[in-house]
């Protein structure tokens, strides 16, 4: 296959790739790609650079000119192996797409209708000559007649399609995955099929290769996510492909699926903090101000609320011993127990049972589930953040901040900001932690009773 450049190349003495669009001159140097300094070894880079660049210049085109440059690339590519003749006209009409104003469709001119006859007649279907014009764009302008017949020719076993493998790959995650990460999982490769330029649910995916990959780049780059969202999706497409290797789906990975430059620099964001919130505690009403002392006595997320019982509670000691229920399947997930406070202890003794989940609905349903339904498909539950939502007046603090108010607090102290991850119910992150030093109560209690002093005061 020819190499195809999208910038151009100067040699001596800059070793650089220009790229002269919308009046603007580009540059990229090979140390800058770091990329050998020769055209050959650096092309690559310099043509994944500018689809980066490019996306970040322009908007998307509208869907109905993007339908048009997808159908005459499939022109293009079928016409390059089977009427080769009629290459000139098929691009000469792509550029004329492109020219197009944004915003407008793009309607096949008398120029496309006559190149698609042409075609036609090689594939074997024959137009009478005196065939009225109308009827001719009516037949080859909307691209029907094309599509139909190129698309028989590109069978496509099913079990070889994007859409059919994706599907199996979501039913196989869903046997080690939580319902919330599935449904993530799922909304973004189904999103991908359905209304991006990287493929289409009818695609072959022994065609996915490089140019996919950079497709996806450039269609990701375009929706300009945070950083943290940006990596996370890019996981999952990261993912899939690779599970189509390990399948034996693709005769090989993409070289340039995990590249560096593909993800975002995550920029650490200050954490919000809260001042008085021993105020905004005693303004809420039974059973939210409950919510709020266990979100920053034990550090507890919704999950955690909704998955609390009574039996994890030493009504003679008051104390309360879990571990954090989105990471409470992995091995290395502490179990901690921590000191209720009075005001906690005050709080809890308000409730209207001693048993099972500390808070469920008037039917007894969980406030907090995810789970998976008959149909295998994700299913998720949080009702203490719609409660919170419909409190009136709106608490000053969301209750998810109260997690956050505690660890906080901890780390302005610089005995006790050591708690603050097994405080989060974190998973130890050195191996004294994680197979030597246990932690001891008498001291982790004073950092709850710092907390206290700190946030009640």
């Amino acid at each position: 296959m020819a190499r195809k450049y999208l910038m151009s190349w100067e040699g001596h003495p800059y070793y650089r790739w220009v790229k002269m669009h919308k009046k603007t001159r580009y540059r990229v140097s090979c140390d800058d790609l770091n990329a050998p300094r020769t055209k050959e070894g650096s092309y690559q880079q310099a043509n994944d650079w500018w689809l980066k660049k490019l996306a970040t210049l322009q908007p998307a085109p509208p869907i109905e000119k993007q339908e048009a440059l997808d159908d005459i690339a499939r022109k293009i590519d079928y016409a390059a192996n089977h009427a080769p003749e009629l290459l000139p006209a098929l691009k000469e009409t792509r550029e004329e797409i492109l020219r197009e104003p944004p915003g407008e469709k793009v309607l096949d001119d008398e120029t496309t209708v006559a190149a698609n006859l042409e075609t036609a007649r090689l594939m074997g279907i024959t137009v009478p000559p005196d065939t009225d014009p109308v009827v001719l764009q009516h037949l080859f302008g909307d691209r029907r007649l094309w599509n139909e017949r190129l698309n028989k020719t590109h069978k496509t076993a099913k079990d070889k399609t994007v859409g059919y493998q994706v599907e199996k790959f979501l039913d196989e995650q869903r046997h080690h995955q939580k319902p919330a990460t599935h449904k993530e999982v799922a909304a973004y490769l189904r999103r991908l099929a359905e209304n991006s330029n990287v493929w289409s649910a009818e695609t072959n995916v022994e065609t996915i290769d490089e140019q996919t990959v950079a497709r996806h780049y450039v269609w990701l780059v375009s929706h300009n996510y945070t950083p943290k969202a940006h990596n996370k999706v890019l996981s999952f497409f990261r993912r899939f492909v690779e599970w189509l290797w390990s399948n034996g789906l693709l005769e090989k990975l993409p070289l340039n699926l995990k590249r560096k430059d593909h993800r975002k620099k995550v920029v650490y964001q200050e954490v919000e903090q809260f001042d008085h919130a021993k105020e905004a505690i005693d303004a809420l009403p039974d059973p939210y101000k409950l919510w709020a002392y266990l979100g920053v006595n034990c550090g507890m997320t919704n999950a955690d609320l909704g998955a609390t019982r009574w039996e994890q509670i030493d009504t003679t000691k008051w104390t309360l011993t879990r571990r954090r229920v989105k990471t409470g399947d992995q091995p290395h997930t502490p179990t901690v127990r921590y000191k209720l406070w009075s005001e906690t202890v005050k709080e809890l003794k308000k409730l209207p049972h001693r048993k099972g989940l500390l808070f469920t609905t008037k039917t007894g349903k969980p406030l907090y589930e995810t789970r998976y339904n008959d149909d295998g498909k994700p299913v998720i539950k949080d009702m203490f953040r719609l409660y919170w939502s419909r409190l009136e007046p709106k608490p000053v603090i969301p209750l998810k901040a109260f997690r956050s108010i505690g660890a906080t607090t901890l780390n302005t102290d610089k005995v006790y900001r050591q708690y603050k991850d097994y405080y989060l119910a974190h998973a130890p992150r050195t191996v004294a932690d994680q197979h030597y030093a246990a932690e001891a109560d008498k001291p982790f209690f004073d950092a709850l009773e710092f907390i206290r002093t700190e946030v009640l005061k």
